[in-house]
């Protein structure tokens, strides 16, 4: 199976720092909310699109190989994520994992590469997972890799063998 691997992708603010409320009484009195980005997605943006912009001859590479994966009956994108963050953001002194909330920060980096390689993110699912830098730098990486929408039962099949 082909498999892309893209990397040094900058990794967003928690969804908590990327939008703030105001909330306010609307004529019949109930309370509501409006939400907005927030300077930090707006910072965040900025800094994908140099990323991007950067890596645009890979981006535009894999274009034509992730349309032919989309093209097939049921085809869609597996996205494996991974964040690599320095030892000390990931382990606490006892070497006990730290609580990190990496889904709320894939929305936005799914949202910003279905952007750039202009493909909608429908055809994207995944999982994600740690890995220590050894650099001590912070980055996201991504292995792309052709897979299909499966029924349930072809799914459970599929994760017994």
């Amino acid at each position: 199976m082909n498999k892309i691997h893209i990397r040094g992708i900058p990794i967003p603010p928690t969804s908590n720092k990327m939008y703030w409320a105001r909330t306010f009484k609307t004529k019949t009195g109930k309370i509501a909310a409006k939400f907005s980005s927030s300077n930090e997605k707006i910072n965040y943006e900025k800094e994908f699109l140099h990323w991007a912009l950067k890596n645009k001859a890979l981006l535009l590479t894999v274009k034509p190989e992730l349309e032919k994966w989309i093209s097939k009956k049921n085809g869609m994108i597996y996205l494996d994520f991974y964040f690599a963050l320095p030892r000390e953001e990931l382990l606490t002194l006892k070497n006990k994992p730290k609580k990190i909330d990496a889904s709320n920060r894939l929305k936005v980096i799914n949202d910003e590469l279905s952007k750039a390689i202009g493909i909608d993110d429908k055809y994207f699912h995944g999982s994600y997972r740690f890995v220590i830098s050894e650099s001590n730098t912070r980055y996201c990486g991504i292995y792309l890799s052709e897979t299909k929408l499966y029924t349930a039962k072809e799914y459970l099949d599929l994760c017994e063998q």
